[in-house]
This record gives C-alpha cells, structure tokens and sequence, in this order.
C-alpha cells in the first residue's frame, strides 16, 4: 500500500506552499544542481528504433615496399560496431480532485511540475556519467564505464592525477558534435522531456488504509524522457582521473599531487588533456565539480595563471566564463565531489 505523503500532493503540502495572503509561492529551489553537460549535449535521433549503431575504424592497412615486377598482396581495413541503447525516464502527478487548492491548482501543478523536471535532469546527468547497463540493463552506458582504465584500449583517454583510495573526483573534457559525442532520442520521436497533461483520471487503486481497490478520481500529469549517450569517437573524450581531492586545498601553493611542481598538477594535465583530443571544434568544454573549478579559479595567481582566464560574455554584466588554455571550464554537480574510486589499471570494456 502506498504511502500519501509520499507520492501524492496532500493538503499539508499545499500549506507549506501558501503565503499569508492567499496566493501560492514559487518555492525556492534549493536542491536545484548546476549541470552544465546536461545543457551542452546536442541531440539526434537513433538509426534504429531504440538503439544507436556506430560504426569505428579498428585497423588500417599497411601498403609494401615493392620491386619491379613483384605482386602486391591485398590488404583490407577492419571496422567494428558500438551499440548505444536508449533507456526511458517516467514520472508522475497526482492530485486528488477534491484537494482544498483556493483556486490555485494550476500554480500548485505547475510547481510539481518544476520540480519533477529537476528530478529528470539531475537523473540524465548521473546516467551520463555513471549509468552502466552492466549492472541495471534499463540504464545507456555513460562516460565512466568506458573511460574507467588508466591502461588499455582508451588509456591515452584516461590521465592519472595520481590520487589513490575513494576520496577522488575527475575533470572530464568533451567535444560536442553529431560525429563525436551526442544525446540520443529514438528515431521518430521528440527529444528532450515530455508532460503530458491527462486531465482528470480514475485512479485504481486508494491509497487510504482499509479501501484498497476502490479508487479515486485526480489531476493526472505523466512525464516521459527517452535518452541515451553516443560516443562515436572514443578520442573527443579525454578524462583527468584520480584526482585526490584533499590535495584541492585553497591555499595558493596546493599540497601533495596538487601542488604547482607536481607532475599531477591539474593545469598542466589539462594542458595534456587538451592535445589527446582528435581536431577539437568549437564546442570542446571542460566539466567538473565546484570545488574543482574553485581551486582552479585560484590557481590564476599561481604557476599556470598566465593560463586561465576570465572572458565577460559580450554585451552582459554576467560573472567572466573561465577558461583554461583557451577552453571554457564548466560546473557538473552530479560528479562525485570526493567519493570516486581510483582508476583501476584494467581494460576497458570499450572497443
């Protein structure tokens, strides 16, 4: 049996959301998260109804040296295929019709509704970056299961900040376009997210104890996200793994991995980082956590500052983009602030 309080908008919630006189308030969002990948993806639909096909270049052919009238032997490329499937977010509202709304219902279900689009957001985001159909075959593949080895097939993909244990965070940097890195949405249908409004729906079953089976009539809202991640070029990717983050500390001179004569020291590894990516376009970005971009932000008085820089949008008065060796450094909430296990030295599971 369903808990009311739990999954229905009951009328003590509607009170928690009325002002003195009356009217309903926007509430503040203060769970609201900064994901900038989330915003920077481009979509495109799949090539199959629910999945994705990519075909990448395994091996090129060697030509011979060849003397005068000696034969050529054939030679041929090899190629393979990458499958990327689409998983399908849904949600839900509910009011019960009878719910003492004072004429505000709209603004009620338009606040859920906010809400709920956060919920699906904050949720593409972690399945970005974390979602593995290895362990929950509803969920695409994101960045980590296939970027997770500092050797192997994708090493030169994967650089080592040199943190070890739990306590670590990554700086993922990634080039955005149709034939490198993009959002999926099955073929024939809409991106991004869908709400429904159903109007007015029997519901099956109460959710009142002793009266299961009877039902109620309620405002019915049905939200519905179709979306999954193509990386079509493993080498539009490049993550800075093993980044320990309590070597991020905000005096100038940083400590142990992170300090400015370290060989793991983040503003030069982005500096790398920035080369291991095959022709970079225009819409090439970094994302990272707050504390990160913070500590970065720092470092522009130390060794690398001649590096980072502060660029005003034109025409606004908005906080200057920052940017490292010409690439703009971007907030991702949803990557793990301090609890990333280190890289392991294994093979990665992409071809």
């Amino acid at each position: 049996m369903a808990t009311l309080g739990a999954a229905y908008v009951t009328t003590a919630d509607i009170e928690k959301m009325r002002l003195p006189d009356g009217t309903i308030a926007n509430p503040a969002e203060l769970l609201d998260q900064t994901n900038e990948m989330a915003q920077d993806i481009p979509w495109y639909p799949t090539n199959k109804d629910t999945s994705n096909i990519t075909v990448v270049r395994t091996g090129i052919p060697q030509p011979v040296l060849r003397r005068l009238y000696e034969g050529t032997p054939p030679t041929k490329s090899a190629v393979a295929q990458i499958e990327d499937g689409v998983s399908l977010m849904t949600d839900a509202g509910v009011i019960d019709v009878d719910v003492p709304h004072g004429g505000n219902l709209g603004k009620i279900r338009m606040n859920e509704r906010k809400a709920k689009l956060q919920g699906f957001m904050q949720y593409f985001q972690y399945l970005m970056l974390y979602g593995t159909n290895q362990l929950d075959e509803r969920q695409f593949n994101g960045l980590t299961i296939r970027y997770n080895a500092i050797t192997g097939n994708v090493s030169s993909q994967v650089l080592n900040a040199g943190g070890t244990g739990t306590d670590n965070t990554s700086v993922w940097g990634i080039d955005w376009d149709e034939d490198k890195v993009c959002g999926l949405y099955p073929k024939g249908t809409q991106a991004g997210l869908e709400v429904n409004d159903k109007g007015i729906q029997k519901q099956p079953t109460s959710v009142t104890a002793g009266a299961v089976g009877t039902g109620f009539w309620a405002y019915e809202d049905e939200l519905k996200w179709k979306c999954g991640l193509a990386v079509k070029n493993y080498m539009s990717v490049v993550r800075i793994a093993n980044i320990d983050v309590s070597d991020l500390t905000f005096q100038q001179l940083g400590t142990g991995s992170q300090a400015s004569t370290a060989s793991t020291y983040l503003i030069d590894l982005i500096a790398d980082a920035i080369e291991r990516i095959q022709n970079p376009g225009p819409n090439f970005r970094f994302y990272c956590t707050r504390r990160t971009r913070t500590w970065i932000r720092r470092q522009s008085a130390v060794k690398g500052g001649s590096q980072i820089h502060f660029d005003a949008p034109a025409g606004t008065n908005q906080i200057p983009i920052l940017s490292v060796h010409g690439v703009q450094v971007r907030i991702c909430d949803q990557i793990l602030v301090n609890t990333e296990d280190d890289a392991p030295v294994l093979l990665s599971d992409f071809p």
